[in-house]
């Protein structure tokens, strides 16, 4: 076999999928979700502390939701937004008074980071 009968290692074309040098992807997103159950193990120590009689154990429930978004795939600029909400129990009730509220507590934050 003659080395002009062996293939030839140089290409003009690119090698391996078109787009992967130079195309980047401008769009990454992670959600991310959450839930809590709250109760005391022990309410002895809240009872003295608050001089109160009995209270239950349970607090309530927190549920939350997060999304994170990169424009540029990377850390130069990153966009947080999440949302929660807090369910409360009996616990709760006994030991915080909400008058005039809803029964549930909402929390919203959004954050934004660009590097320079």
């Amino acid at each position: 076999m003659s080395t002009s009968d062996s293939p030839s290692v140089a290409t003009s074309r690119p090698v391996g999928p078109r787009s992967s040098a130079t195309r980047r992807s401008f769009v990454f997103t992670r959600v991310s979700a959450n839930w809590n159950h709250l109760w005391f193990d022990s309410t002895e120590v809240v009872q003295v502390l608050r001089s109160e009689g009995s209270i239950p154990k349970a607090i309530g429930h927190d549920v939350s939701v997060a999304g994170i978004w990169r424009p540029w795939a990377n850390q130069n600029a990153v966009i947080r937004l999440s949302g929660a909400v807090f369910d409360p129990s009996d616990g709760f009730g006994d030991l915080f008074v909400a008058r005039g509220r809803d029964d549930r507590f909402y929390s919203v934050l959004a954050n934004a980071t660009f590097a320079v």
